[in-house]
Parts: C-alpha cells; structure tokens; sequence
C-alpha cells in the first residue's frame, strides 16, 4: 500500500513537471503571438499612411494563340496538307 503511494507521488510529480512545461511553453508562445500582433499593426498603419497608387496593369496574354517563332528557325506557313499527299 505505502509503495502504491510512493508510485503515486511520483506520477503526480512528473505530472508537474509537464504542466510547468506547458505552462512556460505556452507564456513563449503568448509573447510571440503578441509580438507579431505589433508587428503587423505597425505595418498596417504604415500602409495606411502611404499615399493611394495607381496599380500598375497586369500584362494581357497576346491576341494571337501561337507562340512567336524562336529566333534561331525560320518561319514557313504551313502547307496544304492535300497537296503534300500527291
């Protein structure tokens, strides 16, 4: 029975130790969150204190489906394919 106890006293004491653990784990992680909730406030009213630019155009896909001929080859229009099989 006493060394039931002991076992006991001993699960209770390692129990303590990981609640600290956390306990200080989760106090660091508090600190960081708050540190990063500053950080992105002191961005935001930078932001707001810029002026409004214009944004630039984003770059449109060319009209024509085909992509330009490298440098390196010439360009031949294609052939009729009916005159090729004679």
């Amino acid at each position: 029975m006493q060394q039931e106890i002991y076992r006991m006293l001993d699960t209770l004491r390692e129990v303590k130790g990981h609640l600290n653990n956390i306990q200080l784990r989760t106090f660091e992680l508090e600190e960081d969150i708050s540190s990063l909730i500053s950080s992105n406030l002191r961005l935001l009213r930078v932001l707001k204190q810029e002026p409004e630019s214009s944004p630039e155009p984003e770059p449109s896909a060319p009209s024509d489906a085909h992509a330009p001929p490298a440098p390196w080859k010439t360009y031949e229009p294609e052939k009729d394919h009916d005159a090729m099989s004679t």
